[in-house]
């Protein structure tokens, strides 16, 4: 079974942050995409541990990114 989420992030600037960290996995993916109001993620999973783990480490980056962004404003 497959398992696929889009995260919508409403923040042009988050797309730089991630680019670099954003890699194929071997049983996980994401991709990574611009639109008009900020960034999609597109999560592909094999497996549900692979996409809780993916989507849980992205969700770590994000907090990261939302207290440092904090913190310089």
């Amino acid at each position: 079974m497959k398992f696929e989420a889009k995260l919508n992030v409403s923040d042009k600037l988050i797309y730089d942050v991630f680019l670099p960290d954003i890699e194929k996995r071997q049983r996980s993916s994401v991709k990574l995409k611009k639109n008009k109001t900020g960034v999609e993620f597109h999560i592909i999973a094999e497996d549900a541990v692979a996409f809780r783990a993916t989507t849980n480490s992205l969700l770590k980056l994000m907090l990261v990114y939302e207290k440092v962004k904090s913190i310089g404003n």
